[in-house]
């Protein structure tokens, strides 16, 4: 029977930045950020990462799943500024998470028509780079669109105020489905 796998979700891209590749990413930069984080696509002052997926006719829903990095000193302060790191979705803000030095990753989600975002802080701070003055964060984020209709940009941007040296939003472990209709 052909229809054995209909309403099954097929995968349709994993990236986990391993060896430098960005796999269909663009912006920002693959880096090795040392200890537990390793490679990941990490962003620096004002840079923006995106990916493009393209979605078939008549899908029912497309989600895309990725690790969020929170590294470094990234901050959330009347003092040293708030470095917020921005998930878009075809140019719509759908999340936008916020830290202090790696602690309290925190996500405001604005409600977006026939988008649907989760985020959960994964990995507790910790220093899980290479630097062990600050402490960093995961959070899992999940961004789930119904009915799209064409292909789906998919964009992080970062308005961190200091070098990667010093802070940084990071993209890790990419993985995207779609489901048919």
């Amino acid at each position: 029977d052909m229809d054995v796998f209909a309403g099954w979700a097929s995968a349709v891209a994993f990236v986990d930045f391993a060896d430098g590749v960005m796999g269909g990413w663009t912006g920002g930069q693959v880096m090795d950020m040392g200890g537990q984080l390793g490679e990941l696509l990490v962003l620096g002052p004002g840079q923006t990462t995106g990916f493009t997926l393209d979605v078939p006719e008549n899908a029912a829903e497309a989600t895309m799943t990725f690790e969020l990095v929170a590294g470094d000193s990234i901050d959330n302060s009347a003092r040293w500024g708030v470095d917020t790191a921005t998930v878009r979705i075809n140019g719509v803000d759908v999340a936008i998470a916020t830290s202090t030095h790696g602690r309290d990753m925190t996500f405001d989600i604005p409600q977006a028509d026939g988008t649907t975002v989760e985020a959960t802080v994964t990995v507790a701070p910790g220093h899980l780079g290479g630097r062990d003055r600050w402490q960093d964060s995961v959070a899992q984020v999940t961004v789930t669109v119904d009915q799209p209709s064409g292909p789906i940009d998919l964009q992080v941007h970062s308005n961190a105020n200091q070098g990667i040296n010093d802070e940084f939003w990071g993209v890790d472990n990419f993985d995207a489905t779609v489901t048919p209709g």
